[in-house]
């Protein structure tokens, strides 16, 4: 009898926390009257006093958010395979709030497809 064994460990990474800021409601007239009206009488000296001050104005018209992103980085974890997921993922949510059959089916039916793609693509990488 001749018994083959492979000892395989990944070890993904911690997630990573992504600092963006949100231009949805950035009112690009209201921000520059503002700046207008702190520095219109004021000299600054020292560039960290201007600084701050511009900072806090920014912050109040794109404020800075947060993001925390997973570190799903597998050699076989290809785009295809990560965008079926999330969409797995919002057919699952969906389903979940409305408890509707045909949500059901369709996450159902996607569900079996990611299956079959992850097979596939852990398949084409180990070889």
């Amino acid at each position: 009898m001749v018994l083959t064994s492979f000892r395989f460990q990944y070890n993904p990474g911690k997630p990573k926390e992504i600092f963006y800021r949100q231009y949805k409601n950035f009112d690009k007239i209201a921000f520059e009257n503002e700046l207008k009206l702190a520095f219109q009488d004021e000299q600054f000296n020292d560039y960290g006093l201007f600084e701050n001050k511009f900072i806090e104005i920014y912050d109040k018209y794109a404020p800075l958010k947060k993001k925390t992103v997973r570190a799903n980085n597998a050699p076989y974890m290809t785009r295809t395979l990560r965008k079926a997921m999330m969409k797995r993922t919002e057919l699952a949510n969906k389903y979940n709030k409305s408890r509707t059959l045909d949500d059901y089916n369709k996450f159902r039916k996607h569900r079996n497809y990611v299956n079959r793609l992850y097979t596939r693509e852990r398949e084409k990488n180990l070889f």
